[in-house]
């Protein structure tokens, strides 16, 4: 189990957070589980490597296409406050196959840092 996020490294879970949302549960974290979302958050700021990684682009989030009567721009509004008010930079990866590379180059470059800090 990890401290906080989806995905880490083994030895560096203290220091690397990466959360993943697929579009419907990043719109249902933006209403009911706002509270919860919010607190995650809150806690990535202690990692020296943190992201959010989105299964979706920008426009379907804009264009709300998902299942939810949230509005979207109160959608977008909290991608912003993550980025801005959080430091968690937030990744539109387009699709769970984007996403999925997308965090396996961000974990392979913290793993290639990590072993250049090893002592010799």
């Amino acid at each position: 189990l990890l401290p906080c996020g989806d995905y880490s490294l083994r030895g560096l879970s203290a220091e690397v957070a990466i959360e993943r949302k697929s579009l419907p549960d990043l719109v249902m974290c933006c209403g009911k589980d706002r509270a919860r979302f919010v607190e995650q958050i809150e806690r990535m700021r202690e990692f020296r490597f943190r992201a959010l990684v989105v299964e979706s682009r920008l426009s379907h989030v804009s264009a709300g296409i998902y299942r939810s009567n949230i509005n979207a721009m109160s959608v977008i509004g909290t991608l912003i406050k993550i980025a801005h008010d959080y430091g968690v930079p937030v990744w539109m990866a387009e699709s769970p196959t984007g996403a999925a590379e997308l965090v396996e180059r961000m974990l392979l470059r913290e793993f290639k840092h990590a072993r250049k800090r090893l002592p010799k």
